[in-house]
Parts: C-alpha cells; structure tokens; sequence
C-alpha cells in the first residue's frame, strides 16, 4: 500500500516598496503608505498570483502590507 504524501507550500511576499525604503528610515508600526514604487510592486504580486489557490492569507494590518 502506498501512503501518499500531503505537502505545504508556503508563499512569503514582503511589504511593497514606501518613501522611507529608500531613506532607510526604520518603520516599525507606523503606518507608511507605499509608493508609486510599491504599488507596482502589489499589481505585480497579485498577477502573479491569480491563479494559485491559497488555502489562508496571514498579513501584517499596516497598509503597506
């Protein structure tokens, strides 16, 4: 009898891209909105991801996430 084997897959997406990135200024929990930058960045991630079932979605509040 053969088991099969049931696996994960773990997606990890980091934060887009904000005025204080390029500043290096560190951000914490403050709630910095993203670029022109980052929301380019957040276009792309979703068309890339379109067509992957996600059983769960685990985001930071903060609006940049």
């Amino acid at each position: 009898m053969k088991h099969q084997i049931e696996s994960t897959r773990i997606i990890i997406v980091r934060h887009g891209d904000t005025a204080y990135n390029r500043e290096t200024i560190f951000r914490g929990t403050l709630d910095v909105p993203l670029s022109d930058v980052g929301y380019e960045q957040a276009r792309l991630t979703g068309l890339a991801l379109r067509d992957t079932p996600l059983a769960r979605v685990v985001s930071s509040p903060l609006s940049r996430a």
